[in-house]
């Protein structure tokens, strides 16, 4: 969402921060002016992650679970206040258009997603709602940040971390745990979550942005479709089957024929794989072709990428699933840097 939506939680690390605007006119608060300390931390302690860059779309009405269920990959009908889910939306050839985590506040349920999406989905999903009893607007009103931790005792007391893919609400806060490689993780969401922020930071959080948010989800293999890879990847070339995002009992939805056809003949020509990218490079990649030499098509793209404390880039990447030799995939443009696998 837009830093100027609403006064932001990180006003007094603010002449710290370090933006990125996006072509849709978000800003993406990168870091806070140490990007390794936060890389660092991230991986290894506590952070506190301002997501200035994540939007809600809250769905509600009579026949919002029926809506949802025949857009989304996964099956809207388990979600519940205690259980959410990560979920993708495909177009009618089963390329997806954005990943969300769905999740339930009150009687309403509400879409988390890249902000540089925001505009695009909202306008195209209102397009099918129709004669249907839904209700779709933005939630501007609440505000996202990120905590991670790999030391238990820098957990605040202030909320509760539930199980992964649970959610916890309390005086209207709502805590979603996601996946993580190493510790917990979490997104927390409300209104106003100054007291939440500053209650991590005297916990002895550090203060991150997106940069650091990004390298922890590179770690846990977990995917954010943004406009520059939209409609480039089917759910399996990310690997949302293995975490869970695709249901391929739950019935029809957009673009499930191609999905489940795909499930079901096993026929996978690209798959996801984490990778660290060998010389000099930005780490703004996201949407980069990638080559081998002796192939002038590409052969995949990078989903996105991170700068690692340690130095140089990761980034989680699909290829085509026959290449598989380390140090044959390079950056179409930039053919100096190339892919190291890293599992």
């Amino acid at each position: 969402m837009s830093t100027d939506s609403y006064q932001p939680y990180y006003q007094q690390q603010l002449s710290e921060a370090h933006f990125e605007q996006n072509t849709e006119g978000f800003q993406r608060l990168l870091n806070f002016g140490n990007v390794t300390q936060e890389h660092q931390q991230a991986l290894q302690g506590t952070v506190i992650c301002a997501l200035s860059d994540y939007a809600l779309i809250e769905v509600g009405g009579s026949e919002a679970v029926q809506f949802l269920q025949g857009q989304l990959t996964n099956d809207v009908k388990q979600v519940s206040s205690a259980q959410a889910q990560l979920t993708a939306w495909c177009t009618p050839k089963g390329r997806v258009i954005a990943t969300f985590y769905l999740l339930q506040r009150g009687a309403n349920y509400y879409l988390l997603l890249a902000a540089d999406r925001l505009a695009w989905v909202f306008k195209r999903l209102q397009m099918y709602v129709l004669r249907a009893d839904v209700q779709l607007r933005t939630a501007t009103e609440l505000q996202v940040c990120g905590f991670s931790t790999t030391q238990a005792e820098q957990i605040p007391t202030c909320f509760t971390l539930p199980e992964v893919n649970q959610v916890e609400h309390d005086n209207g806060l709502s805590v979603l745990t996601i996946p993580a490689a190493t510790g917990t993780r979490c997104f927390l969401i409300a209104e106003n979550l100054q007291s939440t922020w500053d209650a991590c930071l005297e916990q002895g959080a550090t203060p991150a942005g997106r940069s650091a948010w990004n390298l922890l989800d590179i770690q846990a293999g977990l995917p954010w479709i943004e406009t520059a890879t939209a409609q480039a990847f089917i759910p399996q070339m990310i690997n949302f089957p293995e975490l869970g995002g695709v249901n391929f009992k739950k019935g029809c939805y957009t673009g499930q024929e191609v999905v489940a056809r795909t499930h079901y003949l096993g026929k996978i020509k690209r798959s996801m794989r984490r990778a660290r990218l060998t010389g000099n490079s930005d780490c703004q990649l996201t949407g980069t072709a990638l080559a081998v030499a002796d192939d002038k098509q590409s052969v995949g793209q990078i989903v996105q990428a991170a700068v690692h404390p340690d130095g140089g880039c990761i980034c989680l990447a699909v290829v085509k699933t026959d290449v598989v030799t380390p140090e044959t995939v390079f950056l179409q443009q930039q053919p100096e840097i190339y892919l190291e696998w890293l599992e």
